[in-house]
């Protein structure tokens, strides 16, 4: 994967510059990051296929402060709109087709982090 698809991803500018240049603090909210991820989306999409919308929404919120982090901008609006979604109650027809961008875009970026 090239250096401009990994950006596309994610950017660990803002995370870096946070951390002040230390590679450890990077390196360990990443280590995080991979490892509770996927049990933040599994808990997503449990929730949404059992229709429980309000542990839907509670879970999208949750992964919003990480996916802001990393700055994965391809996954703003989908987020948020799942997580309104739930908040509200509402089974959208477009939560299924939101669900999967979410979770194929979340793999593809643990795979890209995970070579680094």
């Amino acid at each position: 994967m090239s250096d401009q698809q990994r950006q596309y991803l994610y950017d660990l500018g803002y995370l870096e510059e946070l951390s002040g240049g230390n590679q450890e603090f990077v390196d360990g909210l990443l280590e995080t990051f991979l490892k509770n991820i996927p049990e933040q989306m599994e808990q997503m999409i449990s929730a949404y296929r059992a229709n429980d919308l309000k542990t839907m929404g509670e879970s999208a919120h949750k992964m919003k402060p990480s996916l802001d982090l990393f700055r994965i901008h391809s996954l703003h609006d989908a987020i948020r709109f799942v997580e309104i979604k739930g908040k509200e109650g509402i089974n959208d027809p477009q939560l299924g087709r939101t669900l999967d961008e979410v979770q194929e875009t979340m793999r593809q970026v643990m795979q890209s982090m995970s070579k680094n």
